[in-house]
């Protein structure tokens, strides 16, 4: 479709009450998309707009309340793989319009088009799934869910993939027979042809997406006419296999791939069904599977490296969900970034505690606060300042790391060990106990601090200064000492320049026992 005059006219703008339109990105089905500024901030933004005809005559009213039924949907999921909705309304002359991030890969038709390995594949398949899983569990089916509607950039971390146009994916449908059926043809389901679109279609359309992953190839590439192509495929009984196209899929792959095109929507797993069964592909070729909890990008793609190092599959995911609905025997190793925004660390390491009582688990962070005390049996793994030096921990598989201490707790009593549990670092005792219990007692110093509690300060510095002295930390140990004998005289003028001084002792010493 060419672009109207009415689109370019819009350039300049201000919509939804703060964004500037900059340039057009392009024309659909449903409306024009803007690049815009949001004003006061220096975010970028796309900004849709629907076109005028399609709420002309008795059809409109209809149109825009299920534009504002799909934005009200939309507006509450929140996930890592999905685009985010900033806000939806009306334009300055009356027609629906929404706001939503700016993602500045490429779609992911530019990425199967080049080919991408099976590394790569993995990682992006997965968090399509995941953004499946978590539209459906909100009620909302895509309904066009294609190449073109996935976006797809580059991070420290690998692929990041996230699904856009999810929010008025319903809004085109309509009485669907031939080429009116709504979506992309090579991806539309059998059942959606015929009008009846569910959260199988989707899985459906996440299958055509695999094919053309493993082949190279659309499927059903041979069929041209896109009246044929829907003909076609509201005829099938059986898909066909994605050997015949890629005769190098192992037989799992090839099985997965044929459940998603089953003709019978019932026949198909959900997004999370379809999650476990490819994360099990992966992992049976190539050893544990650990899942790491994560949400910031460079966070998760030193700590996934680290892991990959000491011989675990990692599952890398943002959504807390992963890991609380996992059961016993999913993963070798569970680890939970200690600065999750979108829930309580300390509550759900609890609840993995509590409910899978045999599951190895860690959790990562930089700094740990007084509420981790709370903590039972999961190891608080601290992460050097410089992520880099993760690199310079143990390469050993799972299977031959040795079993050594857990780390002493603030309080002197060491925490139990499950048996058979093995450790990411490999430092004796007192090293490992300076570097898994130091942390929570910086927090406390920093806190103490704050509060003038002068007998907290004591207690921790005194309790700092015998770990750094048994792992031979000469300096960290000698500033703690003195600010034992400090906080315990209750001295207030040299407290808080001498807490920072032995933060950054801390900090180093953790540094020079990673290196060695």
């Amino acid at each position: 479709m060419g672009l109207s005059s009415s689109t370019s006219v819009r350039v300049g703008r201000i919509e939804l009450g703060g964004f500037r339109l900059r340039s057009i990105l392009g024309e659909g089905s449903f409306g024009v998309a803007y690049l815009a500024d949001q004003l006061g901030t220096d975010r970028q933004a796309v900004v849709k707009i629907a076109h005028p005809h399609l709420l002309e005559g008795p059809t409109g009213g209809l149109i825009r309340s299920r534009f504002e039924a799909e934005v009200r949907a939309a507006s509450r999921v929140r996930h890592p793989s999905l685009v985010l909705l900033f806000t939806a309304g009306t334009t300055s002359d009356g027609l629906p319009a929404l706001a939503t991030e700016y993602l500045p890969g490429r779609p992911l038709e530019a990425f199967l088009e080049e080919g991408l390995n099976r590394g790569e594949v993995q990682t992006c398949f997965a968090q399509i799934a995941s953004g499946l899983a978590a539209l459906h569990e909100a009620g909302i089916v895509h309904r066009d869910l294609s190449p073109r509607n996935v976006i797809v950039s580059r991070s420290p971390s690998g692929l990041v993939a996230k699904i856009i146009d999810f929010g008025v994916a319903k809004l085109l449908n309509r009485a669907a027979s031939g080429t009116h059926a709504i979506g992309t043809p090579r991806y539309i389901a059998p059942e959606q042809i015929r009008g009846a679109a569910e959260p199988a279609s989707d899985l459906y359309a996440l299958g055509a997406l695999l094919f053309y992953a493993f082949s190279g190839r659309e499927y059903l590439d041979h069929i041209e006419s896109a009246t044929e192509l829907l003909l076609h495929v509201s005829k099938l009984e059986v898909a066909p296999s994605l050997r015949d196209a890629a005769p190098n899929v192992s037989d799992d792959e090839d099985a997965l791939v044929r459940s998603l095109l089953a003709p019978s929507p019932g026949a198909r797993p959900t997004a999370a069904q379809f999650l476990m069964k490819w994360e099990q592909l992966d992992s049976r070729a190539r050893g544990p599977k650990a899942l790491l909890v994560e949400e910031d990008a460079e966070r998760a793609g030193m700590v996934a490296g680290h892991l990959e190092d000491l011989g675990y599959v990692v599952v890398t995911t943002a959504d807390p969900k992963r890991a609380s609905r996992a059961h016993p025997g999913d993963y070798a190793l569970i680890v939970v970034s200690a600065h999750l925004s979108t829930v309580d660390s300390v509550r759900l390491t609890q609840h993995l505690e509590e409910h899978l009582p045999d599951q190895a688990l860690w959790v990562a962070g930089t700094t740990f606060g007084f509420a981790w005390q709370k903590v039972g049996r999961a190891r608080c793994i601290v992460l050097p300042d410089d992520l880099e030096h993760l690199a310079a921990l143990s390469p050993r598989p799972p299977s031959a790391r040795p079993t050594v201490p857990r780390p002493l707790r603030p309080n002197g009593v060491r925490a139990h060990q499950p048996e058979g549990e093995t450790l990411p670092i490999e430092l004796e005792g007192a090293a490992e106990a300076l570097i898994g219990g130091g942390a929570e007692l910086i927090a406390t110093l920093t806190e103490a601090t704050t509060l003038r509690d002068h007998r907290a300060m004591a207690a921790a510095a005194d309790r700092l200064a015998q770990l750094a002295a048994a792992a031979g930390a000469s300096r960290l140990s000698s500033l703690s000492r003195a600010l034992n004998a400090l906080a315990t005289a209750q001295a207030t003028d040299s407290l808080a320049p001498l807490v920072e001084e032995v933060q950054s002792a801390y900090r180093g010493a953790v540094r020079s026992l990673l290196r060695s």
